[in-house]
């Protein structure tokens, strides 16, 4: 499942009339890629101009989210480039997370992006969930993403099963530079980057996963009620 904005819903920007025009465009985003090439099912909760806040109430968001026909055991997070927008105020702190009931987060990028880790939590409560840090899309950016990026690595460390993909951080050149880069269009990528952003997802998905194993040893059982190791 890949729970995320336009940068997860393969979203394609067009000319129209002169104008811009943004198209959430899912077959052509990194998710389905993956899917079609390893055999997988993705099932995408993503749309352009997604915040956390607004993903609670959208209906490609949590109501999609919770419809058991949707239930996925890996998920991935790649939400906060759009949460800039709301300001630094809006980030809040660690303490606007309650693990033992979500209902009383506080309305706060903490708050509801713990919001969203427990909802996952409750639809598939052994699922694997991944979480990306927002990279830099050029050089000189315009945007710092320095305090969510704070937020997004400490709410790594308040739940179990959930593990942080450091894209800012370990894998940040790819998105200044190179293919990636060159394939953008106003703050989008066309298809081939797409494409391209699939493979290296993968691998890092699965570097992290070889280098942690012992954190994976039971994938096979998630969604039933088998284990191995107690």
């Amino acid at each position: 499942g890949v729970i995320g904005d336009s940068l997860a819903s393969g979203e394609s920007v067009a000319r129209v009339n002169g104008q811009n025009t943004f198209v959430d465009n899912y077959d052509y985003s990194w998710g389905q890629f993956i899917a079609r090439k390893y055999g997988m099912t993705c099932v995408n909760f993503s749309r352009g101009g997604m915040t956390t806040r607004s993903w609670l109430t959208a209906s490609e968001g949590l109501p999609r989210l919770m419809d058991p026909e949707n239930k996925c055991n890996a998920y991935i997070i790649g939400l906060g480039v759009n949460d800039y927008t709301l300001g630094d105020s809006y980030i809040g702190t660690a303490a606007d997370i309650h693990v033992e009931d979500a209902s009383l987060n506080a309305d706060t990028f903490y708050g509801n992006y713990g919001k969203i880790i427990s909802s996952v939590k409750t639809i598939q409560p052994k699922a694997k969930i991944f979480i990306f840090t927002i990279p830099d899309q050029d050089k000189n950016p315009t945007r710092d993403y320095t305090n969510l990026n704070i937020a997004i690595r400490e709410i790594e460390t308040i739940f179990d099963d959930v593990y942080l993909i450091d894209l800012a951080n370990d894998y940040k050149d790819y998105y200044t530079e190179g293919f990636i880069y060159s394939n953008m269009r106003v703050g989008h990528y066309n298809s081939i980057a797409y494409n391209y952003m699939s493979d290296l997802l993968y691998k890092w998905l699965n570097d992290y996963m070889l280098i942690n194993y012992t954190e994976f040893r039971q994938i096979e059982f998630i969604g039933t009620d088998y284990n191995y190791y107690n």
